[in-house]
């Protein structure tokens, strides 16, 4: 609730700040404790390379939604 109240005000571009940190911070921490065996093998960088990973990801979704579709 505090977090509501907190801001409640903002803008969109803080919120959306706020809420890419945050999601870039579970990637991490996902990769980091998830996935052990990436972790073993490719150590911090795999949870660098699992958001690229993901960011790739997103990329291809945006560039399909905004593309027109010749048919």
């Amino acid at each position: 609730m505090a977090g509501f109240d907190l801001f409640a005000n903002a803008s969109h571009t803080s919120i959306s700040f706020i809420q890419t940190f945050a999601a870039g911070s579970i990637l991490v921490m996902l990769s980091n404790t998830m996935i052990p065996e990436a972790y073993e093998h490719g150590g911090k960088l795999a949870g660098i390379f699992t958001v690229l990973g993901f960011l790739a990801a997103l990329c291809l979704v945006i560039f399909e939604r905004t593309s027109v579709s010749p048919l």
